[in-house]
């Protein structure tokens, strides 16, 4: 059995104490909501009453849609691999460190400051204020699997959005 302490737990989660990130994440969540609840309210389950879908695909829809959201909030909580706050590099591994002017620390070569987390993080990628975290070294896979659910998400939802805006242009014709 793994023990957890609460020195691992706070390495493992991060989050970023910025009013905008915090907005836009709660925007994020707003979203994934009202969208969710719109397609299966409008779209979907008219289309499963009218037997044109199965029971398997509204399934499968949201278990994606929910996958979706928890990776949203993994990667918005998850550490991004922030640099230890060390004064020194360790020994033996100071040759590939440089200085941060803002941090005022040694990093590793290819770690970079964040100004909205104040921090330098290993292999930055981006700071993201959808997930109002950095997407780094650490959470990278996180991030491109959000990317991957909302494509899958868009993926599920285009043609029967496509199908009811004909369907009701023809409504309207008559």
């Amino acid at each position: 059995m793994a023990k957890f302490s609460l020195s691992s737990m706070a390495k493992r989660i991060h989050f970023v104490w910025d009013i905008g990130g915090i907005l836009s994440l709660s925007i994020v969540n707003l979203y994934w909501i009202y969208g969710v609840w719109s397609i299966m309210s409008i779209v979907i389950l008219p289309r499963y009453y009218e037997g044109h879908i199965s029971m398997g695909f509204i399934c499968v829809y949201m278990l994606i849609s929910f996958l979706c959201i928890i990776s949203v909030y993994r990667s918005a909580l998850m550490n991004p691999g922030l640099v230890p706050l060390m004064d020194q590099a360790l020994p033996g591994e100071n040759l590939d460190w440089t200085y941060c002017k803002v941090c005022r620390r040694q990093r590793p070569l290819k770690a970079h400051h964040c100004r909205r987390c104040q921090q330098c993080v290993l292999k930055m990628d981006h700071h993201c204020p959808w997930i109002n975290n950095c997407v780094g070294e650490a959470n990278q896979w996180v991030f491109m699997l959000v990317t991957f659910y909302a494509w899958a998400m868009s993926f599920f939802e285009f043609p029967f959005v496509s199908a009811t805006l004909v369907r009701l242009s023809k409504v309207q014709d008559m």
